[in-house]
C-alpha cells in the first residue's frame, strides 16, 4: 500500500493504492447444479471465481477517503499532524 494524506482548508484527504494477493476459501451451498452461474458474474472462470476451493488471487487496492475538520478541532489536528 502506498498513500497519501493531506489538509486544504477545512477538509482533510487519504488517496491510497495497493497490489498484492488475496487467499480465498471458496464454498458453495444449496448449489443444485455447479456449472451454474449468478446472473451479475461477467465471465465465470475470472481467477478461479466459480470454483470452490481455497486459492489465491491478484487483487488491486483504490481508496479515497473525505473528512471534514469541525472549527474548534482544526487547530489541535493541524498540531498532532506537525508533531
Amino acid at each position: 500500500m502506498i498513500g497519501y494524506q493531506g489538509i486544504k482548508g477545512r477538509f482533510v484527504y487519504d488517496a491510497y493504492f495497493g497490489l498484492g494477493y488475496r487467499y480465498r476459501s471458496v464454498t458453495h451451498h444449496n448449489r443444485i447444479d455447479p456449472l451454474d452461474m449468478e446472473p451479475y458474474v461477467l465471465h465465470p472462470r475470472i481467477f478461479g471465481m466459480m470454483d470452490e476451493g481455497k486459492f489465491s488471487t491478484p487483487n488491486i487496492t483504490l481508496g479515497f477517503r473525505m473528512g471534514y475538520v469541525f472549527p474548534t478541532f482544526k487547530k489541535k489536528i493541524m498540531q498532532e499532524t506537525f508533531d
